[in-house]
């Protein structure tokens, strides 16, 4: 409570302040913001007469909004605050930037806000009597939180009360004491003495001694001013009390982090550990797998080029398929490991979209029959099916979405299809679907379905089965694809999951559309009861301009067929579903051939199984022959083409393994040996070769491969990985050591059934010149062979025909080409060579780096240093390093063993132009 003589004391105070005509200062009501004194110095600096001054409020003086202002003055009024920052308007209309400190005073019995007004603009100016009026100021501001006094080495001058918040001293009480003696800990005592006289104006950190005696960390900021004609110093000190705690939590958090950053660091190393052991454990259980693979696909590979029924080719393009799912399977387990290291790699390969389609249903189409329900897998007919994508990943999504489906589904269809969302000239983005009338999934479930290892709930997991990875695997698959990936469901009503991606586009497409256009203008019915298989089957049909009418069911094809030859429109076609209610397709077939005008139709059978040679003995009195379900566009093509035109055969792009590829390699006489300690591998790769005109010697490991080596001469050797006595990589290392004394070189092609991503560098690196992984396609077999002994033998030969010309033509320096580029200047020659002679180490360093670290920027490294080289007349170096630049620019994956193989001459070629050009 204030005393009547206390309120005289701060009006006293308060008037002889106004005295001071150089500090601008005014009084504010907080209540009601007006402005109820001011000095000359304020009605001066505002432009007013000291009764127009009197009648403004602070709101019309301010730029700021009525809003902040009331707030700020009541943080004044309340002491949370008082040191502001405005802009003000003056009498001309202008606007100042100044610095307002506010506290509250007592006068009259009325608490008002004392303002003291700065203006910025004018800071730097009379900077001596300015910091003296706000040292002034400062002493009277007791608001704030800062001690501030003035001192003559240490001798207290002035304080504002501040002082009594920091050190406990009342402000009058400490004039004329000794700082250093009455403050300051006197472990610091040393430390402000210096900094007194040295001037020092930084803030810097001591210990004082409150009037209670107890210890408290302080920051001192202190400058040399003039005061009353002497040089003395303001210093303005903080209790840090608060920041040295904190600091010492931060302290003591950091100790804590560091020792948890030493346990995460032990954690990692463990982690690594584990991660090596698991990749090591994969890569090993992968060929162990897929030996037993490569014999069940390589034989069915084999199998499928003998003589075969049609029933036994289906069959037999069944097992494959089916096996070559599995190993999709096996990759599948193997992507968890490389999606979690961020090692997933995608193949661009132009291909066809309809061929994806077609191994999904001939994959997927049995085990839908199996559960009794309706497989329809195609795209819509309006798509480009000519994309650029990675087959395996696609197929791999589309097998997860669709086995899942088919999975779930215990009656209905499973519709499976791609349709257009936008496209371009370059460029489509299509939106695939697979939607089933299965038991669908509860909306508070969805958001699990993408999380690995997770199921809708536990009774799906033992009435179903799964790992939960396969959608897990198809959204990371989808989005490294840049694509979006969603689901639509409704419990007991089905589902559909749907992704999207964009995909360029490319020329090679082989259409079955230009074939089945030879069937155009034919009228055909479809008969099948479900309406997503009629629906598919009718745009098919139409896209390729058949006349196409549907019927639900056998009476109602039975109506159709006699207005049509009411019509005088019969129709050339019939396209029955076996399995239909009430009337299946044997049944329909015997009623449409009892009718004499029906004599011409040719029916052909839709079946979701193969008929057995019993049943289709029946079967083929009344139909011309089947299609299986789900309906394959090249198939529906091939077997309406034979029907069309009398059993003839539909025309067919030449493939790719045709007569000219098999037969290429008979005339090569090329001696190959196979090194491969498993039989039925030895048997598959063997039958290949064979197939291919070529033969092979056998042997079972390292062992032996090094002991046939020895004697007769071969052309290529075909080398098994993992053998037992001795692997492939310690062979191949011990023929590279013998074929060292005798400077030839034999290829080395590796065999492995390792998938990881290292394993074809790190046969490179043991000396091997290629790498052919398993199950052995005969594809990859052809290019393989094509390249080690077509054309690479090409290639020799134009090099063994050239090295003459080169030694008789191509100088080590060639010394007139320089002096040519240098008009004969001798000195600038020399320093030409001097700057080559610099950067030509590190670039040389830089291509064998390139090479042999396979990196993609052997072109462009190459490229600079051919350039470099020509510069100064190296015209034989520069020619070795535009070969191989040549074929690194061709592209060719087997290239970089080749390219290895030069680093040896590439040195020695460029230390023989270093001595020659040394010599000038």
């Amino acid at each position: 409570m204030h005393t009547e003589d206390g309120q005289k004391e701060s009006k006293t105070d308060y008037r002889s302040l106004f005295e001071n005509d150089y500090i601008i200062m005014f009084l504010l009501d907080p209540e009601t913001a007006d402005i109820v004194d001011a000095n000359s110095a304020a009605c001066n600096f505002y432009g007013y007469s000291r009764d127009e001054f009197l009648s403004k409020k602070i709101l019309d003086i301010s730029a700021s909004s009525p809003e902040e202002l009331i707030d700020d003055l009541n943080k004044a009024k309340h002491e949370t605050k008082n040191h502001f920052f405005y802009e003000h308007k003056l009498a001309n209309g202008n606007l100042h930037h100044v610095e307002v400190h506010l506290f509250p005073v007592l006068v009259d019995s009325k608490y008002l806000l004392y303002s003291v007004v700065r203006s910025i603009v004018e800071r730097n100016r009379n900077c001596s009597n300015l910091l003296q009026s706000q040292m002034k100021y400062r002493m009277l501001a007791d608001a704030t939180f800062e001690a501030i006094l003035i001192h003559d080495n240490g001798v207290i001058l002035e304080s504002n009360k501040a002082i009594k918040k920091i050190l406990g001293y009342d402000s009058r009480t400490i004039i004329g004491k000794n700082l250093l003696k009455m403050v300051i800990h006197p472990d610091c005592v040393e430390k402000v003495m210096s900094n007194i006289s040295s001037g020092y104006s930084k803030p810097y950190e001591v210990y004082c001694i409150k009037k209670d005696e107890t210890i408290v960390p302080v920051e001192i900021l202190a400058h040399n001013i003039a005061y009353n004609g002497k040089n003395v110093r303001v210093a303005a000190i903080r209790d840090i009390s608060d920041r040295k705690l904190a600091e010492k939590k931060i302290k003591e958090y950091y100790e804590k982090l560091e020792l948890k950053n030493q346990e995460l660091d032990e954690a990692l190393i463990k982690a690594e550990v584990a991660t090596r052991t698991k990749s090591e454990f994969l890569a090993n259980m992968s060929h162990e797998i897929r030996t037993p693979m490569n014999g069940v696909i390589g034989m069915t590979t084999l199998l499928i080029e003998t003589e075969l029924s049609e029933e036994q080719q289906q069959y037999v393009n069944t097992i494959q398929t089916s096996g070559e799912a599995l190993l999709e399977l096996i990759n599948d387990i193997l992507d968890i490991s490389k999606i979690e290291a961020g090692k997933l790699e995608f193949e661009h390969l132009a291909i066809n979209l309809n061929d994806i389609f077609e191994e999904l249903g001939l994959l997927l189409g049995v085990k839908a029959n199996d559960n009794g329900i309706e497989l329809i897998c195609s795209p819509e007919p309006d798509v480009p099916t000519n994309i650029v994508a990675d087959p395996s990943r696609l197929k791999q999504i589309l097998i997860n979405l669709a086995g899942n489906a088919i999975k779930f589904t215990h009656n209905g269809e499973v519709v499976v299809t791609a349709s257009i969302i936008s496209e371009s000239d370059s460029d489509v983005t299509l939106r695939f679907s697979v939607k089933d009338t299965g038991i669908g999934i509860p909306e508070d479930k969805l958001n699990l379905l993408f999380d690995k290892f997770s199921q809708v709930d536990t009774s799906t997991t033992r009435n179903y089965g799964g790992t939960g990875l396969g959608l897990a695997i198809s959204r990371e698959l989808v989005e490294q694809m840049d694509g979006t990936i969603g689901v639509n469901s409704e419990a007991g009503k089905g589902s559909e999951f749907w992704f999207q991606i964009r995909f360029d586009k490319h020329s090679e497409i082989k259409s079955v559309r230009k074939h089945c256009s030879r069937i155009e203008d034919v009228r055909v019915l479809i008969v099948d009861d479900n309406k997503s298989s009629r629906s598919l089957l009718t745009k098919t049909l139409s896209s390729w301009g058949l006349d196409v009418e549907e019927a639900e069911d056998g009476p109602a094809a039975v109506i159709a067929l006699s207005e049509a030859h009411e019509s005088q429109k019969p129709f050339t076609v019939a396209l029955i579903d076996m399995d239909m209610p009430k009337m299946d397709g044997e049944y329909l077939a015997r009623i449409i051939k009892s009718d004499s005008r029906n004599s011409e139709i040719s029916l052909v059978v839709l079946s979701s199984a193969i008929p057995h040679s019993d049943s289709w003995s029946v079967l083929n009195s009344y139909f011309e022959t089947y299609i299986t379900k789900p309906v394959r566009t090249s198939d529906l093509c091939s077997k309406l083409y034979s029907v069309v035109h009398e059993g003839a055969q539909l025309p067919e792009q030449q493939s790719q393994d045709d007569d000219s590829d098999i037969n290429k390699f008979k005339n090569t006489g090329a001696k190959i040996l196979l090194v491969e300690d498993n039989v039925v591998n030895q048997q598959v790769a063997l039958g290949m070769i064979k197939k291919l005109g070529l033969n092979a010697d056998i042997v079972n490991n390292g062992l032996e491969a090094i002991e046939a080596f020895k004697s007769p001469e071969y052309d290529l050797v075909f080398m098994d990985v993992q053998m037992p006595k001795m692997n492939g990589m310690e062979a191949t290392k011990k023929i590279r050591i013998i074929e060292a004394s005798t400077s030839s070189h034999i290829p080395i092609i590796a065999m492995t059934a390792h998938a990881m991503k290292d394993d074809r560098k790190h046969c490179l690196e043991a000396g091997m010149d290629d790498y052919i992984s398993k199950p052995i396609k005969i594809q990859s077999l052809i290019h393989t062979l094509d390249y080690w002994l077509i054309k690479k033998q090409d290639m020799a030969e134009k090099d063994t025909s050239s090295s003459v010309k080169e030694k008789e033509t191509d100088l080590i320096f060639d010394s007139k080409l320089l002096m040519d580029n240098t008009m004969n200047d001798l000195e600038l020659s020399r320093r030409v060579i001097s700057i080559f002679l610099n950067n030509a180490p590190r670039q040389l360093e830089n291509l064998k780096n390139s090479i042999q670290n396979q990196s993609e920027d052997i072109v462009e490294k190459a490229h600079t240093f051919k350039g470099a080289t020509a510069s100064v007349g190296g015209m034989s170096l520069s020619k070795y390093v535009a070969e191989i630049e040549a074929e690194a620019r061709s592209g060719n994956s087997v290239n970089i063993g080749s390219l290895r193989k030069k680093v040896p001459e590439l040195e020695r070629r460029y230390e023989t132009l270093v001595e020659e050009l040394k010599k000038l």
